[in-house]
């Protein structure tokens, strides 16, 4: 027979549960949309950009026009991005994917080679 104590216990652990279970969920959906948000750009900046001429950099404003999404949320998407690189020139607020290389595993996690 369960007494009150047996039963705070075991609301207890189901909520807790839940708590995770919820959270959980809220990042998986939270880095679907981040995933799903940045490919929209990057197939954009594919589309609408080339390597050669004056087309190689998007500003922030003309991504989000042609992708339908924030300023704000279009700049952390590009600079979360492995492929999308920023414009170090004269024009601020640019984005490309056809200027460098990908980062190496060891520049986005801060190691060094011995």
């Amino acid at each position: 027979m369960l007494t009150i104590i047996d039963g705070i216990i075991v609301a207890g652990l189901g909520g807790f549960g839940a708590w995770i279970a919820v959270h959980l969920l809220k990042h998986f959906i939270r880095k679907f949309s981040e995933n799903r948000d940045g490919s929209t750009i990057y197939d954009w900046l594919g589309e609408n950009s080339s390597d050669k001429g004056g087309y190689q950099f998007r500003s922030t404003r003309a991504i989000s026009s042609g992708t339908n999404l924030t300023k704000d949320r279009v700049r952390y998407l590009c600079s979360r991005h492995d492929r999308i690189f920023l414009s170090t020139g004269e024009k601020e607020d640019r984005w490309s994917i056809h200027t460098r290389t990908p980062r190496s595993f060891y520049e986005d996690h801060d190691l060094k080679v011995l």
